[in-house]
Parts: structure tokens; C-alpha cells; sequence
């Protein structure tokens, strides 16, 4: 299974700029390894997540992908910090 680290969410709302919160999608950003499509280490942003499973850590999207959640991204944890975004900084537990 193909694993993620220094991870972050993505909101996306297509060609809405200005979409309310609920209108948007939630992806995940991080470098990918074991994935038979990319080399270990590449950048990559998932379809949308379709399903989480907090106790295995592991991500299901939308294009049937899953992955498994490694560390986040500092810089994130930091901006969700200064932010007032509830973390326990292993996993986020806005995410959901």
C-alpha cells in the first residue's frame, strides 16, 4: 500500500472561488512511496478522500487509492496552530 509523508490537506473547489466550506472537497498533498505509478518520493495531491480509518491510518480516495499516512507536513501543523485549527499532530482530527 502506498504511504504518505509530510502530508497536508487540500481544499479544492473547482471553478467555484469563492465555494462554501461544504461545497469544497478535501485531497491530501505529500511525497508518495510504494506507489507503482510514481518514483518514491515525488509530490503528488490525491483524488478526493472518500473514507479515513483513524486506528490504521490509512486514507481511501475517491479514484479507489489508499494510503497510508506517515508523518504530516510541519509547515502544516504550524499554519493549523497559528490558525486555531484542532490537532493532535499525528493525525488531524478535522478531517473527518
Amino acid at each position: 500500500m502506498p504511504r504518505l509523508e509530510n502530508w497536508s490537506i487540500r481544499y479544492w473547489c473547482g471553478a467555484a472561488l469563492f465555494a462554501a466550506p461544504e461545497q469544497q472537497s478535501k485531497h491530501l498533498a505529500g511525497n508518495v512511496y510504494g506507489h507503482y505509478k510514481h518514483e518514491d518520493g515525488k509530490k503528488v495531491v490525491t483524488s478526493s478522500i472518500r473514507d479515513i480509518n483513524p486506528e490504521l491510518r490509512t486514507v481511501e480516495t475517491k479514484s479507489g487509492s489508499t494510503y497510508t499516512l506517515g508523518a504530516p507536513d510541519p509547515k502544516w501543523l504550524i499554519w493549523l496552530a497559528e490558525n486555531d485549527r484542532e490537532t493532535d499532530n499525528v493525525f488531524p482530527h478535522f478531517i473527518e
